[in-house]
């Protein structure tokens, strides 16, 4: 009975494993999808400083209007509402490196030679994620993030610069996209809840306000008379034009990132779905290709929006 267990047990492990392989398809789908999680990951951040950026330049824009003391006084009051928005900003941006980190360690898994794809340290990566999740956690007043997702980080890249057969690496994204399934479903439910409140209904309307109400005050109270207000009057209607464009810019720039950050959780659910079915993938699914257009919609809009 011994002996008899000695081949059986090596030939069950074995079909194990062989049962838990992934398709080609689906490792091309998974790696597809965590490149899509990298390349979205910079835009919340763009939307964010380009939107407090533009707050500072408005509150330049009367600036010659004011003595010397006065302005330098206003410029460092704006520096400082500058740093308390970054401050707002920090859940944020501690959501998207969070994101970065589980997308970057996935498409390293998912590579089709995970042992050359390791280009950093899996025992760093790993830390480093769970003390984003431990920062994020004590900045958050609704559900915490699970935590424990670092060391299955670690744990799998470790293997893959190591030895890894396919069966093996099939075994270690599934375990790793199902423990980031909840860290996902919390992480853009909160990213796109924030990115609505402090870009949509906070800060871009705000802008909207100031600058009309800075125009009124400052082409109300010109002081040139004749030519000169006429045309000084015209210059700084054009800039105020060329700061509605931006504005209106940034307002679709940020509803943009908002559906994107929506989609993501949609991917990553039609991922496990696809996981659990032994098949041939012919075709991107159907919810990636949707996260992929609004990755594209991003890229396009901020070449269009460019350094403005």
């Amino acid at each position: 009975m011994k002996r008899l267990n000695r081949y059986l047990i090596p030939f069950l492990l074995f079909l194990c494993l062989a049962c838990a392989s992934l398709s080609k398809s689906q490792l091309k789908s998974i790696q597809s999808y965590a490149g899509l999680l990298k390349e979205n990951s910079e835009f919340p951040s763009v939307a964010i400083n380009k939107c407090i950026n533009l707050k500072f330049d408005i509150e330049l824009l009367n600036s010659g209007t004011f003595s010397d003391s006065l302005v330098n006084k206003k410029l460092w009051m704006s520096y400082k509402g500058k740093e308390e928005a970054l401050k707002k900003a920090l859940k944020v941006n501690l959501t998207v490196k969070i994101i970065t980190h589980y997308a970057t360690a996935l498409y390293n898994l998912s590579s089709p030679e995970p042992i050359e794809a390791l280009s950093q340290s899996s025992e760093n990566l790993g830390k480093n994620v769970d003390k984003l999740v431990e920062q994020y956690n004590s900045l958050s007043a609704g559900k915490d993030l699970p935590v424990g997702i670092g060391p299955l980080i670690s744990g799998a890249l470790s293997l893959a610069g190591k030895h890894f057969i396919r069966a093996k690496q099939a075994h270690e994204i599934k375990k790793l996209i199902y423990a980031g399934d909840t860290l996902i479903g919390i992480l853009t439910d909160n990213l796109a809840a924030e990115l609505e409140k402090l870009l949509i209904k906070e800060w871009i309307p705000a802008l909207k306000a100031d600058l009309a109400t800075r125009q009124e005050n400052l082409l109300a109270n010109l002081n040139p008379k004749g030519d000169y207000k006429a045309y000084y009057a015209t210059q700084y209607n054009k800039e105020i034009a060329a700061i509605i464009v931006k504005i209106d810019n940034i307002e679709q720039l940020s509803r943009e990132v908002i559906q994107a950050t929506r989609k993501i959780k949609k991917a990553h659910a039609q991922i496990i779905e696809t996981m659990q079915q032994k098949k041939k993938i012919t075709e991107i699914l159907s919810e990636t290709y949707e996260l992929y257009l609004s990755v594209k919609e991003l890229a396009d809009l901020y070449k269009k929006i460019g350094n403005n």
